[in-house]
């Protein structure tokens, strides 16, 4: 959300007057009473500003945090505010979401962190999600990507889930990819 910058704002209350009451050599009493009107505006401002800005996902901490997870349906779950503000910023893209590939990209990568993601069409209505990344998910990280990509899919679209890591077992064509006894396997999260 952007605001407005008002920090001008008896510049500009003073350069709306009419022509007749600026530019004087003496300070005029309409020019006092705008003096004083914007001065009582102000401080109303900057309150204004403060509290939209900590009240913003990305901004937001501690028990504004929790109303954030009460409107979305999330508790916090005994997550520090950085993690549960990527919990809320997923299941806002969630909430937001079509059942696209590109919104299920930004699912993924909200949970997950930024990893080259890759989804494909399997018929009938299913698609596969595969994602590479250097440190295995948890089990509770697993639960809670298999839950939010379920909410985002289409109704009636089943999602497969594909975690591999960035050291994989590969073929000969493949230069990415390590040797018969060197590599590891993906595996899937989803059932």
């Amino acid at each position: 959300m952007s605001i407005p910058d008002l920090s001008d704002l008896l510049d500009r209350a003073l350069g709306r007057l009419l022509w007749q009451y600026r530019n004087r050599s003496t300070e005029t009493n309409v020019e006092k009473l705008v003096r004083v009107a914007v001065g009582q505006i102000e401080p109303l401002r900057d309150n204004l500003v403060a509290l939209i800005e900590e009240r913003t996902i990305e901004t937001a901490v501690g028990a504004q945090l929790d109303q954030w997870g009460s409107v979305l349906a999330l508790p916090r779950g005994g997550r520090d505010d950085d993690s549960y503000r990527i919990a809320l910023r997923a299941r806002l893209a969630v909430y937001l979401s079509n059942g696209t590939a590109e919104q299920i990209i930004t699912v993924v990568r909200l949970l997950v962190g930024d990893v080259v993601v890759e989804v494909r069409d399997r018929h009938p209505a299913m698609f596969s999600v595969q994602y590479e990344r250097e440190t295995p998910t948890t089990d509770s990280e697993r639960r809670v990507l298999v839950d939010q990509l379920e909410a985002a899919a289409a109704a009636g679209v089943a999602v497969e889930l594909v975690e591999a890591p960035d050291i994989f077992f590969g073929f000969f064509g493949d230069p990415d990819a390590l040797g018969f006894d060197e590599g590891e396997l993906s595996y899937k999260l989803t059932p």
